[in-house]
């Protein structure tokens, strides 16, 4: 492996932790979780705004601290479950959804 790709050696460890908070998440969650969530509903949105604001707290002078890397995480894990929902069933607008049923 060149130098320049030593930034990618941990990737799979990171994908892991990822998949696991996603998992943590939708036990949480259960019936209320946004992996069942269609890819255009407009709560993947607020929730992954709601994830980003966590990290912006922890970077503030009086927010708690030594969660950021926890909170990056979080937001990965929504990130990651919304690109595998569109994967699974195309993003629509949800106001078409709403429309059509």
């Amino acid at each position: 492996m060149s130098d320049d790709m030593h930034c990618y050696r941990d990737d799979h460890a990171l994908y892991r932790e990822v998949l696991h908070a996603r998992l943590k998440a939708h036990e949480k969650h259960g019936d209320n979780s946004i992996e069942a969530e269609h890819p255009g509903s407009p709560r993947w949105l607020s929730i992954l705004v709601e994830e980003i604001g966590e990290v912006a707290n922890a970077l503030t002078y009086d927010g708690p601290t030594g969660n950021l890397r926890a909170e990056l995480v979080d937001v990965l894990a929504v990130a990651a479950a919304w690109v595998s929902a569109i994967d699974r069933k195309p993003a629509t607008p949800y106001a078409e959804q709403e429309t059509t049923k």
